[in-house]
Parts: C-alpha cells; structure tokens; sequence
C-alpha cells in the first residue's frame, strides 16, 4: 500500500503541469 499512494500523486504533479501546455499549443498552431 506503500507503493500505490506516491505513484498516484507522482502521476498527477507530472501530468498536469505537462497537460496544459501542449494543450495550449497545440490550438495555438493549429489556430495560426
């Protein structure tokens, strides 16, 4: 059960800092 918990959290802060961005990039290219 150790395991679990910090792999959650690990996946969360990577994914969600690095998800808006080439979010926002990619309408802007696709826009311009």
């Amino acid at each position: 059960m150790s395991l679990p918990p910090p792999t959650i959290p690990r996946a969360i802060p990577a994914l969600s800092p690095a998800s808006p961005p080439p979010t926002l990039t990619s309408p802007a290219h696709s826009l311009r």
